[in-house]
């Protein structure tokens, strides 16, 4: 029996980037043992030299880094990942519209509605070896597909305890899964959701016109997530975070510190992720009361030597924030 298509969406528009981009493929590399996989990545800062290495980039050979060094790194062997590139012709300074016009042609694509969308930002990485996408969307299955979607990441604790991502009760699903629904209904473009809820809820408006370099940027990829976050509402369709999920996020306040990081041991080491990567069954191991209490990125975080001197990092700014009030 064919398992059902996973489509990862990943939008990419700012070149500087290109160190979370490239750790990100990385890790999904290393970690992925689900067989059928689409990854499409929209590039839309136009730039030469980043759109040439993602053409040159060939999943059955091993991984090349954006500086040209050779990896050993390939994807797993039973797996038929497919990377599909979307290269826009008009570029767009600014990164907000693009954002979400990428999540909604890819989103509202026409596929078979047995397969599942996530969409992803490029900050964020692959951190279990193992077939946690089977786990989720087995999940869904059970709890029903035309009423619920899936949080794909590990957040920040700042995200986890914001009152409208607050708990409503855990739904133990097996051994290894429970899910923690979200009192709140609300659209989540960063949820594993099935392709049926898109056709069920019907497209979103686009992105209108805007003028690049201002706050009305974020204002407008405001009002496409308002309207998701309506027909979700319309349809009472339940958002859930896992106890366990394939990926997690990286601090936006601390991106530099992170791309610093990345770029040292990568000049040491091609291979080398920014998380440690560890087995479902240390996960478990690890994260003992995972399925009673929301494991968080600072946790996963706790796992890597440079969060030692991140934690002291984070506790000197929050010194500063509170003087500067």
């Amino acid at each position: 029996m064919s398992l059902n298509k996973l489509t990862i969406s990943v939008h990419f528009g700012k070149k500087s980037n290109y160190v979370f981009l490239q750790n990100f493929l990385k890790s999904f590399l290393i970690c992925n043992t689900y067989p059928n996989i689409e990854i499409i990545l929209t590039e839309t800062s136009g730039d030469k030299d980043i759109r040439k290495w993602l053409k040159n980039l060939n999943f059955n050979n091993n991984f090349v880094n954006f500086e040209g060094t050779k990896t050993s790194i390939k994807k797993n062997k039973n797996t038929k990942t497919k990377l599909k590139l979307i290269f826009p012709k008009k570029i767009i300074k600014g990164r907000e519209v693009p954002y979400m016009k990428c999540y909604i042609n890819t989103a509202y694509a026409i596929d078979n509605q047995n397969n599942y969308f996530v969409f992803l930002a490029e900050d964020c990485q692959f951190f279990i070896r193992g077939d946690v996408i089977s786990l989720l969307i087995n999940s869904l299955k059970k709890i029903g597909n035309d009423n619920n979607h899936i949080n794909f990441c590990h957040w920040t604790d700042y995200r986890y305890k914001k009152y409208n991502n607050r708990i409503e009760k855990v739904i133990n699903i097996n051994k290894k899964l429970s899910l923690f629904k979200t009192s709140e209904i609300k659209g989540d473009i960063f949820s594993l959701t099935s392709r049926k809820i898109y056709k069920i809820v019907g497209r979103i408006r686009n992105p209108r016109s805007w003028i690049p370099n201002t706050l009305s940027e974020k204002l407008y990829r405001g009002d496409c997530i308002r309207h998701l976050n309506q027909k979700f509402k319309t349809n009472n369709i339940k958002r859930l975070y896992p106890s366990i999920a394939p990926v997690v996020s990286f601090d936006n306040d601390y991106h530099e510190y992170f791309k610093n990081i990345i770029k040292r041991e990568t000049l040491k080491n091609p291979d080398y992720v920014l998380c440690k990567i560890i087995s479902e069954k240390e996960y478990y191991k690890k994260f003992k009361k995972s399925k009673i209490k929301l494991t968080s990125a600072e946790k996963i975080y706790n796992m890597n030597d440079w969060y030692k001197l991140f934690k002291i990092k984070l506790f000197f700014d929050n010194k500063l924030k509170i003087l500067k009030k």
